[in-house]
């Protein structure tokens, strides 16, 4: 009879670093029930080049209702991506107890960490290897960014601007069937293809018509 074959311990984790260390891993329970329950991440815009200067959405969704809201940004420092999560937050429609995100600066930082702390929002991050931690954000990144504006590279404020008038356009009302409701003439819905209207500034719209 051979050895029992031992499993792989996976790939080496680095110890925490500080601010790491003051943010706990975790997640939301499977039954959760409390609307609030957020998770935010961040999409780049780099068109496959991660050269120079480029647009980032940020994007938040309620693991619970399944509410979503997204800002464009250009860049990723951090007080400008705190800045525009903590005015989303401001605007939620029900009060946020709860914040999830990955392990990226952009978010364990210490403006996040103080506000976290000050406004009594229970703070944690994803588990190494864990992406399904952040798994309601990351459905909407793909459905509500990628499928909406594509894959293009966006690095001008002009585009940032025009990101954030295709934003405003979508309110995710997932609880009411996971189709978004369109409230601007900026995107118009036929059927089942979304077409958006607005050019990109200093260029074509890359996104033609694009199906749900």
């Amino acid at each position: 009879m051979g050895l029992p074959e031992i499993p792989s311990p996976g790939p080496p984790q680095k110890p925490p670093s500080a601010l790491q260390a003051e943010v706990p891993l975790g997640r939301y329970d499977w039954d959760e029930g409390r609307p609030g329950a957020l998770e935010i991440d961040l999409v780049e815009h780099n068109g496959g080049s991660s050269q120079g200067h480029y647009a980032y959405t940020l994007n938040v969704v309620d693991a619970v209702s399944g509410y979503s809201r997204r800002r464009a940004v250009l860049g990723r420092v951090q007080a400008g991506i705190f800045r525009e999560l903590a005015d989303i937050l401001k605007q939620w429609p029900f009060r946020p107890w709860g914040l999830h995100a990955d392990n990226g600066s952009e978010f364990l930082n210490n403006h996040l960490i103080r506000f976290t702390k000050k406004t009594g929002l229970e703070f944690h991050r994803s588990r190494p290897y864990r992406k399904n931690d952040n798994a309601h954000v990351e459905q909407k990144n793909r459905r509500l960014v990628r499928e909406v504006v594509g894959y293009e590279r966006f690095d001008t404020v002009a585009q940032v601007d025009w990101l954030n008038r295709v934003y405003t356009g979508l309110v995710s009302l997932t609880r009411f069937g996971g189709h978004p409701i369109l409230e601007t003439g900026e995107v118009a819905n036929a059927g089942n293809k979304t077409t958006i209207s607005a050019g990109v500034p200093g260029g074509s719209c890359p996104l033609g018509t694009r199906e749900w």
